[in-house]
């Protein structure tokens, strides 16, 4: 109790702490509106993040240089591709692909200072606004399909019609699947900043929630194939036992109705692509439109080499045309943009932009962590690979804590190494 108290007053004679805390809370609810807004995520971890950026500049040139060049290289990227593909610069949709390019550099290093500072109170806020989360999820679920959507506006007024159609609960984010992922990018983000692993229960309710309360079909196909990525790296004697206990477990009749609810729209679309996996994207509109959306970017990318198209939105327009022609089976294309977070990335600065997305990708799944903590890392490309894009917040949040993990594995091998050298009288032992 002493410890949390005096993290409370740290916190408030730090006018910069206080707001760093600020940030990270607006992180964890990007979808809460605090002023009417018709878009999803809300600006304001933006508008903060940036200020602090500004005060905080310096702090940029104390990252690693590959992070350093992959933050500042797509901020760059994307601002040259604005200024000479977006003439007149008139289209507002333009305006918000560009901020994929920005968001993480300004929030980023922002997020990073703060965790630096108060690493344990930013574990503890992280934790709070999951148990918020599901907590909310819980009660949508349980007791009121309504509750709390008056904090996400418009967006909020749906939330009965959904869970009527047999899809989950929104808990604080505008549809399930936002929700869903959301909840396991701030599971990825405690597994990186929780060092002892005594979130684990916290990380497991996670993946729970997801599941079961958002029943989001496209957060199950992330985890698996995070899961069966991780056990080809990491673990591939298992596969064998897994494989066995699978064809055990179908030929003594275990089903989908053993772990999901029967009725609900995860539970259909499992049973239904199980029953006719070549039939898979016509299987749900949804599905189609998600799973379909993303695939044909990377097709129509890999078709054209690699070429950038820029990010003129009337760029996106012509594509569209072309595969909606090309790819028959495709029930729609989002008129907006690139339904993929990495595929907007790839469609509109091409061969370009693959260092940037490789070397921010690589330091987010590559710390050494237990085997839950592990899959929700791998799990975040996935996440970023459909229709989810890397302007949220959540992503910069992430390239923070694993910044931070980082940079705290440097000063324990610094140490590590001092301990084994004769120590000078004036020296002290880590």
């Amino acid at each position: 109790m002493t410890e949390h108290v005096t993290s409370l007053k740290k916190l408030l004679r730090d006018p910069s702490g206080l707001l760093g805390a600020a940030l990270l809370l607006l992180i964890a609810f990007p979808y809460v509106q605090f002023v009417p807004s018709p878009s999803y995520t809300q600006p304001f971890s933006l508008l903060l993040g940036s200020a602090l950026f500004l005060m905080q500049f310096t702090l940029l040139w104390r990252l690693p240089f590959t992070d350093r060049a992959a933050l500042i290289g797509l901020a760059m990227l994307g601002t040259v591709l604005f200024l000479v593909t977006c003439i007149p610069y008139t289209d507002v949709q333009e305006y918000k692909y560009l901020l994929n390019y920005i968001t993480p550099l300004f929030v980023t290093v922002t997020a990073l200072r703060y965790i630096e500072s108060n690493p344990r109170m930013a574990l503890r806020l992280l934790r709070l606004a999951i148990l918020a989360w599901i907590a909310v999820a819980a009660l949508q679920k349980f007791w009121n399909p309504g509750f709390a959507t008056f904090l996400l506006g418009e967006w909020g007024t749906h939330s009965l019609d959904i869970v009527q159609s047999g899809r989950g609960v929104i808990s604080l984010a505008p549809e399930p699947t936002h929700h869903a992922f959301h909840i396991l990018l701030l599971a990825a983000c405690v597994a990186l900043l929780d060092f002892g692993g005594r979130s684990r229960w916290l990380l497991l309710l996670c993946i729970a929630d997801a599941v079961l309360l958002a029943a989001s079909s496209s957060a199950i196909l992330v985890l698996g194939i995070a899961g069966l990525v991780w056990l080809v790296a990491c673990r591939p004697r298992w596969i064998i036992l897994a494989a066995i206990m699978a064809a055990l477990a179908w030929s003594s009749g275990v089903s989908v109705d053993w772990f999901l609810a029967s009725g609900t729209r995860a539970h259909t679309l499992i049973s239904e692509v199980l029953a006719d996996p070549a039939n898979l994207m016509n299987i749900d509109y949804s599905l189609n439109i998600r799973l379909g959306g993303m695939s044909s970017v990377l097709i129509d990318t890999v078709q054209n080499a690699f070429a950038p198209h820029g990010i003129s939105k009337d760029a996106w327009n012509d594509a569209r045309g072309e595969l909606l022609n090309q790819m028959t089976w495709l029930k729609d294309l989002s008129a907006s943009g690139p339904p993929s977070g990495i595929g907007l990335l790839l469609f509109q600065t091409g061969l370009f932009g693959i260092p940037f997305i490789w070397l921010i990708f690589r330091r987010i799944v590559t710390p050494r962590t237990g085997m839950i903590e592990r899959v929700l890392l791998l799990a975040t490309p996935f996440i970023f690979l459909s229709q989810y894009y890397i302007s949220a917040p959540s992503f910069s949040l992430l390239y923070a804590c694993a910044l931070f993990r980082l940079g705290m594995a440097a000063n324990t091998q610094k140490c590590q190494m001092e301990a084994r050298q004769e120590p000078q009288p004036h020296e002290r032992l880590c």
